[in-house]
């Protein structure tokens, strides 16, 4: 209803009730319709939780002319300016393990499809599609045996499919978006508890039939890449993980509003030295603790590079324009770590530790450096050069007094009087 979608982006609650809708409906083989879009943040929210259908201003205005309407719209115009459904990162990879069953028309003679089984013994069901191409269900050859093996079966079969259509053959099975979630399109399934597989669809048409084991196949490969891929003492995403996305922030050129914060220990040698690598394990995972409470774990990007590193890339900077989030951090950090220190150093606020030349120095207690770089147009930037310029941002940060550095990476062109672009 227009009640929950008007302002849902602002709304944690209405985001929450929306969300949990969907999921439920989807469960049940029920598809959405998010009534009364009118703006760009409502339009993103909503595709990002997988609403089948959008209706209002924002997608078009009330038409009393027919001829004008249309049957679908194109609302980024290729720019690609609305969230992705989550799942999408998947998508290429449930689309390989597709079993391409070509699906027959609702309008279509049922003598043909008898026939469309005849040809193919390996076929056990036939998905079923109306005049647009969107999945109604499946006709199974199981249930077409009474026809085909009594004496006047096929004459029967033709009368009854001529006088009524295909649709009292159909079943329905479950259906999913090729853009949900592979743990999703896996409770779909079980919901309906049955092993004959789940319809993908593209955008509402149909695109294939998932078969059970290959769902299975898909959900193990997953969670052992992500094993693979995740820090064993954070659980946080690796390096592979964040060279992948800072390769994605890079390949869209006209992308704006993203911003990647790199964060790195100050004085973390001599802690360890002093105090243990345990100690030093359990001020890790304490920051790895506090990312999670202090940015968005489901819209930005968390992860840990190694050691005392650490990377967060968001989505949408202008909602902190002041970066107070990451002043947060650093602060809750400096704090926090004060407790895992003896008595003695949080009195005198320093430490005596060796060096990394082997000599005896007083250290400051520990916090953390914030490097970031907003990214508004990166223009050619290659990974590498984004890598140096985190790495030099990361120094500079280092030798502020506030451990704070920040700039802004803008390549956009701008056209000089001479002809020339800056």
């Amino acid at each position: 209803d227009r009640f929950f979608i008007d302002g849902i982006d602002r709304d944690q609650k209405k985001k929450l009730f929306a969300e949990n809708i969907v999921n439920m409906s989807h469960l049940m083989g029920i598809k959405v319709v998010a009534e009364g879009i009118e703006t760009d943040q409502e339009l993103n929210f909503c595709r990002e939780i997988g609403c089948d259908y959008l209706q209002g201003y924002r997608i078009a205005k009330p038409e009393q002319d027919l001829a004008r309407l249309r049957t679908s719209y194109s609302l980024d115009n290729g720019k690609e300016l609305y969230g992705r459904r989550r799942g999408d990162a998947q998508s290429h990879l449930i689309e390989e393990h597709l079993t391409p069953i070509p699906a027959i028309r609702i309008s279509e003679d049922g003598v043909a499809t008898l026939k469309r089984f005849q040809k193919n013994p390996e076929l056990s069901l036939l998905p079923v599609v109306n005049s647009s191409n969107e999945p109604i269900g499946v006709i199974r050859e199981m249930d077409l045996k009474q026809y085909v093996y009594s004496p006047y079966g096929i004459s029967l079969f033709k009368n009854h499919s001529h006088s009524r259509g295909l649709e009292p053959f159909i079943s329905k099975i479950p259906m999913a978006e090729i853009s949900s979630s592979l743990e999703k399109i896996l409770d779909i399934s079980a919901s309906f508890g049955n092993n004959e597989g789940i319809l993908i669809t593209t955008n509402g048409k149909y695109l294939g039939l998932l078969d059970p084991s290959n769902l299975i196949k898909l959900i193990y490969e997953q969670k052992l890449a992500h094993a693979r891929e995740q820090n064993p003492l954070t659980g946080l995403p690796g390096n592979f993980t964040i060279h992948s996305k800072l390769a994605d922030v890079l390949a869209s050129g006209n992308r704006k509003g993203c911003r990647v914060i790199f964060f790195d220990f100050n004085h973390f040698k001599p802690f360890n030295d002093t105090y243990g690598f345990r100690m030093g394990d359990r001020l890790i995972i304490l920051f790895a603790e506090l990312l999670k409470k202090i940015f968005s774990f489901e819209n930005d990007f968390i992860a840990h590079v190694g050691g005392d590193d650490f990377i967060v890339i968001q989505e949408n900077p202008d909602k902190d324009p002041h970066c107070l989030s990451v002043r947060e951090a650093q602060q809750e950090f400096a704090n926090g770590a004060l407790s895992y220190y003896d008595p003695r150093h949080r009195e005198e606020g320093c430490m005596r530790a060796r060096n990394r030349k082997g000599r005896w120095e007083c250290f400051k207690l520990i916090t953390v450096s914030a490097a970031v770089l907003d990214i508004e147009h990166p223009g050619e930037t290659s990974l590498d050069e984004l890598n140096r310029l985190i790495f030099d941002l990361k120094k500079e940060s280092k030798k502020k007094v506030d451990h704070f550095a920040r700039m802004s990476l803008d390549y956009s062109e701008a056209l000089l009087p001479d002809g020339q672009y800056s």
